[in-house]
C-alpha cells in the first residue's frame, strides 16, 4: 500500500526536502528575425529526461531553459545553429553543433535531420 502524493509531500516538508519539480514544458520553435540572419546563427534550446534515453526531446526557448537548468531530473544542452552562409558550410557547421549536443542529449541528432533548417536554401 502506497502513500498519496499529499502525504508524500507532507513527509518531505517536515523534513524540509524538496520532492521533483513538475514542470509544464511549453514546447518552441524559433523564428529567426533580420538581427539573427545578421548574426549568422541562432541559439537553440533543448531538454530530456535523465532516465530514458529514449525519452522525448523538448525544444524550448532560453527563458524555460533557466528553469530546468538545476533540475537533476532533466538534461539540458542549447547550440549554436547556422542559418547564414553557403549550404556546405551550414550543414556542416550544424552537423558538429549537433553532435557536441548529443553527449547530452541522446538521440538529438535524429531530431533535427534537416541540417539547413531555418537558413535560405
Amino acid at each position: 500500500m502506497g502513500i498519496s502524493t499529499f502525504e508524500y509531500n507532507q513527509l518531505l516538508n517536515a523534513q524540509n526536502k524538496r520532492g521533483p519539480v513538475n514542470h509544464t514544458i511549453r514546447t518552441f520553435i524559433p523564428t529567426p528575425n533580420y538581427i539573427d540572419y545578421r548574426r549568422g546563427y541562432i541559439v537553440r534550446y533543448f531538454i530530456q529526461r535523465v532516465n530514458d534515453k529514449d525519452a522525448t526531446i523538448y525544444e524550448i526557448n532560453s527563458k524555460e531553459y533557466e528553469k530546468y537548468l538545476t533540475d537533476p531530473f532533466w538534461n539540458t544542452s542549447s547550440l549554436e545553429w547556422r542559418i547564414t552562409g553557403n549550404l556546405n558550410e551550414i550543414e556542416n557547421s550544424n552537423k558538429q553543433s549537433l553532435k557536441i549536443a548529443s553527449k547530452k542529449i541522446i538521440g538529438i541528432i535524429n531530431h533535427l535531420p534537416f541540417h539547413s533548417q531555418f537558413s535560405l536554401y
